[in-house]
């Protein structure tokens, strides 16, 4: 009973934190708005992906995996047209390559591993911050390493509709992570240069409520996304000075160019921090773009 009241604790002591970031305000009556935070449950998958399979979990990262009710043939030429170019490796029974998916226009790379026992899993190296799963193209609980097992599934004669409700998340380099926590800021046109769309985040030293530290904030990550053509420009600013920016144009098929970008976050903290959203060339109508704020916890 002890440890159910203190979990308790410290679930809501994390959904506080971030309710601190939705003090926004917003300069202009043009189209903003943002979304409440969505939460993201992580969990481990079974043994006998972690230990049984040719898995690369030592360089995967943050991860989507599902385990299906049907065997895959793996070398059948139809599931290897999922990948770009070709498989990175082909075996008798797994295949590991790289799948290629849309986000609203921009092309992301995902890694994908499917065996014949029927596993498939979508993930990004180690070193990929988290905010690369945010999907602009789709709901914001259904990631771009969602969209990779849809197209996996496709070509593998899966019914993905069947098996998506099924499809979990897990980070294999910090597998003490079972939650993350998402929350966006989105300028939609018309907008005119300098409306600006602002959040508030203050993270302290430490929030912990238990002699186990927790919550734990493991990474910070942002996502920033410009739908429109290259007269179409946001930019991501901390206090005032910019972070990044990102143009609105359609490079649909280049990974390296427009419309969507991603990295880790330094945040220092004890200090509140005002992460502001700006429009700096004029959004036209039917143009929008956003920005999500990740976070990666080790809450339990």
């Amino acid at each position: 009973m002890r440890r159910s009241i203190v979990v308790g604790i410290v679930v809501s002591i994390a959904i506080a934190l971030v309710a601190l970031a939705f003090l926004s305000t917003q300069t202009s009556k043009s189209m903003s708005g943002n979304v409440m935070p969505v939460a993201l449950a992580l969990e481990q998958p079974k043994a006998d992906l972690l230990a049984k399979s040719a898995f690369p979990k030592e360089v995967a990262g943050i991860s989507a995996y599902v385990k299906v009710d049907q065997q895959i043939n793996v070398t059948d030429p139809t599931v290897l047209d999922a990948f770009l170019n070709r498989p990175t490796q082909l075996g008798k029974n797994y295949v590991i390559g790289v799948v290629r998916v849309d986000n609203n226009g921009k092309a992301v790379d995902v890694n994908l591993y499917a065996d014949s026992s029927g596993w498939i899993v979508a993930y990004f190296d180690k070193n990929t911050p988290i905010a690369a799963i945010i999907n602009w193209k789709s709901n914001i609980n259904e990631t771009i390493l969602h969209s990779a097992i849809q197209k996996f599934c496709t070509h593998a004669g899966i019914n993905y509709d069947k098996i998506k409700k099924d499809i979990k998340l897990y980070h294999f380099a910090k597998p003490n992570a079972d939650k993350i926590l998402i929350f966006a800021n989105y300028i939609y046109g018309p907008a005119s240069v300098g409306i600006e769309k602002r959040t508030y985040i203050f993270v302290p030293n430490s929030y912990s409520v238990n002699v186990y530290g927790k919550p734990d904030l493991l990474e910070i990550s942002y996502s920033l996304f410009c739908y429109g053509d290259d007269e179409d420009d946001l930019e991501f600013r901390m206090d005032g000075d910019r972070v990044a920016g990102v143009e609105g144009w359609d490079y649909r098929w280049d990974p390296d160019w427009g419309r969507l970008g991603w990295a880790k976050l330094n945040l220092g903290l004890n200090t509140p921090h005002k992460l502001s959203l700006v429009v700096t060339d004029a959004l036209d109508n039917g143009d929008w773009g956003g920005m999500a704020v990740v976070m990666l916890l080790d809450e339990v």
